[in-house]
């Protein structure tokens, strides 16, 4: 393989000992092998050119020539003239003839790289420049925390629903300012990637994105309940499903509403699925998904899930958090379960097989 190298007149003079130009080596040889059998060229292509320690006009011509030449590393060597038609035709009967347990050839490549890719990185450490992620600087709680105004959040998260809709637009509502008040690791979290929340995540109608995104930045904030302290944020995202499925929605009203506010109706949800809520709604005010009204409402609950999401920031911040959710389903039921059981089920609820005492 080295002598190929040299020979393609390419060199590797940008590695920098031999360990690191094996692993270069290694990496582009694999990138080709596997390539070749998954039809994945362009990302592997595009993979080990931004993992070569190279400088970047040797980059792309190290790339080109070991990855689309078909004899390895031979660089733009001359090739033996063959007929484009029957080469193509002589690959895909070898490629797709069958053996007597029904696998085709290809399958067998792509079997053969993985594994050979994976014996041979881990022999050389791995694809070079790549780092774990696992304990970083945002994985030490608490995160940095200062109190925030109930009603100015509200009126971001009514706002920024007309953006990033129900979750994205809670989290906006927190985060935001406290990437101008704290700094990081605010300034870093990528608060538009949660716009997928709305509808009830993507559309499919289950929990509503305000509570996700409420209990989202209480875990961010606090800690997760497997760290020291982090029992709050857990109980503090119990509470919000709690609060919203019993509140007559939506709470807040906004200082300029798109819409009246005589013609956005209270309903009781009763439950924290999206699906449930919005119908509610829906039904009371007989007005489709696609209306404004409809609109204005999710944008109200939103805003009033950030405000009493901050309630009880500001109050953990202080010291005087207390959970107030006494709804364990798992302790009484035997199963993870909402409060509204009757409204979908009717009075044939399922009973959930029981552990046997000890």
């Amino acid at each position: 393989m080295k002598k190929r190298l040299f020979q393609s007149g390419l060199g590797l003079h940008g590695a920098h000992n031999q360990e690191e130009w094996k692993k270069v080596a290694l990496a582009i040889y694999l990138c080709k092998y596997i390539a070749s059998a998954t039809q994945a060229a362009p990302y592997l292509i595009h993979t080990a050119h931004t993992a070569l320690p190279l400088p970047v006009s040797r980059k792309k011509r190290f790339v080109t020539a070991a990855c689309l030449n078909e004899g390895g590393f031979q660089g733009m060597m001359p090739r033996e003239k063959t007929s484009l038609k029957n080469k193509e035709e002589e690959s895909m009967e070898c490629d797709e003839s069958m053996d007597k347990k029904g696998i085709s050839r290809r399958q067998m490549v792509l079997g053969a790289g993985v594994l050979t890719a994976s014996a041979a990185l881990a022999r050389f450490g791995g694809w070079p420049g790549i780092a774990e992620a696992k304990g970083g600087p945002t994985e030490k709680w608490p995160w940095p925390y200062v109190k925030l105004d109930p009603a100015t959040t509200a009126e971001l998260a009514y706002n920024e629903w007309y953006r990033l809709f129900c979750g994205g637009a809670v989290i906006s509502s927190v985060f935001s300012q406290l990437r101008e008040k704290v700094g990081e690791p605010y300034r870093s979290f990528p608060i538009d990637s949660f716009v997928y929340m709305e509808g009830g995540l993507v559309g499919w109608g289950t929990l509503c994105g305000s509570n996700n995104g409420a209990a989202l930045v209480a875990n961010m904030i606090i800690g997760p309940r497997i760290v020291a302290g982090g029992e709050a944020a857990h109980h503090m995202s119990s509470d919000i499903l709690d609060w919203y499925s019993n509140a007559s929605m939506p709470v807040f009203v906004p200082k300029n509403p798109k819409i009246k506010p005589e013609l956005i109706p209270h309903t009781v949800s009763e439950s924290p699925l999206c699906h449930i809520s919005v119908g509610k709604w829906m039904k009371a005010a007989n007005k489709p998904l696609s209306s404004p009204e409809r609109k204005d409402r999710c944008a109200r609950v939103a805003a009033s899930v950030a405000y009493h999401l901050v309630e009880m920031l500001n109050a953990w911040k202080d010291g005087k958090y207390e959970p107030v959710s006494t709804w364990a389903p798992v302790s009484e039921f035997g199963i993870n379960a909402q409060q509204n059981c009757m409204e979908c089920h009717g009075s044939g609820i399922p009973a959930a097989p029981q552990a046997p005492k000890s």
